[in-house]
């Protein structure tokens, strides 16, 4: 078997983390490393951390001061690709796995060599409690075509966190940027850039909690995740210029990624932020956008708002 490298960082996680640990050590796939980072939680995370790693020799620990999800990916899967790392998966410390999805992404790697990521479907935690997924004798996993068009034009078609990937796609092509929200989008746009294959379980093996407080859940959400994924397609852009890399449809894509991903900004903007500061904000991108259309319609919306805020 190929041992798959995990990382589970932690933040403030006392109440969910070990039923995160307890769904990898329960997974019918038992080839893996545990990576659980630390990152500067002020609760009694670490207790808990301390104690599985006493239990289980496969559990490695990190712990540094408070840098964000994106930077303590980073340093983990850094720290993994030195150990020698082929893999590598993630969970979050409030989500749970079902008892098959490792062995299914490595059936995928093992049925698709040339397979870079596979990803699975995910179901909401309070929707499936009771749930068992109808694993099936013969189960087709699914080439995802056109990605870096979708990822460009439309969202993700699955949630990144769901994803096995292999190691070598952080080492050589793109890592975690360190933005709060929308972390993922940079390196998964890169890899889909690059013509990295992605491949899909079509069953639904993470479950992902939604907690009150939660940054996915605060009015800031779509101004941060919207901003990291404006940052993402222009540095694509940018570097597939500067290294020559880049196709005419390729820049176009990018480009529309940009002015679409520039007016979830803005839309976000006008919902988190005192409406002086969203029109500042607004005005500040005349310049960035591609199309002046679209920068005139997101003004108009930004200078409007508090009279047609729909």
């Amino acid at each position: 078997m190929t041992t798959v490298d995990i990382i589970l960082c932690v933040y403030n996680a006392e109440d969910t983390l070990a039923e995160a640990i307890d769904s990898v050590l329960a997974q019918s796939y038992q080839d893996f490393k545990l990576w659980i980072v630390n990152d500067g939680s002020p609760d009694n995370s670490q207790l808990i951390i301390d104690r599985y790693a006493t239990l289980d020799s496969r559990i490695s620990t990190l712990k540094h001061d408070n840098c964000g999800l994106g930077l303590s990916r980073n340093k983990a899967i850094n720290a993994a690709i030195k150990q020698g790392a082929k893999y590598i998966a993630f969970i979050d410390a409030d989500d749970v796995w079902l008892s098959d999805k490792l062995t299914l992404q490595m059936q995928a790697f093992a049925s698709h060599p040339e397979a870079d990521i596979v990803v699975t479907d995910m179901i909401y935690y309070a929707e499936s409690e009771n749930y068992t997924p109808p694993i099936k004798p013969s189960i087709k996993f699914e080439h995802i075509q056109n990605i870096f068009s979708i990822l460009c034009t439309r969202n993700f078609p699955f949630q990144p966190v769901t994803a096995v990937l292999k190691a070598y796609l952080f080492s050589d092509i793109a890592e975690f940027t360190s933005d709060k929200s929308g972390q993922d989008f940079y390196p998964f746009l890169k890899f889909a850039y690059a013509d990295k294959n992605y491949f899909k379980v079509p069953l639904p093996l993470y479950r992902e909690r939604q907690l009150e407080g939660s940054l996915q859940r605060s009015p800031k959400s779509g101004l941060l995740s919207g901003t990291a994924r404006k940052n993402a397609s222009k540095r694509v852009l940018a570097e597939g210029i500067a290294d020559n890399t880049i196709t005419q449809e390729k820049a176009q894509l990018l480009k529309l990624a940009h002015d679409r991903f520039c007016s979830w900004m803005l839309s976000g903007a006008r919902k988190a932020l005192p409406y002086r500061d969203s029109v500042k904000l607004a005005l500040a991108q005349k310049t960035d956008f591609h199309s002046q259309t679209i920068f005139w319609r997101e003004l108009g919306k930004s200078l409007l708002y508090p009279i047609a805020p729909k």
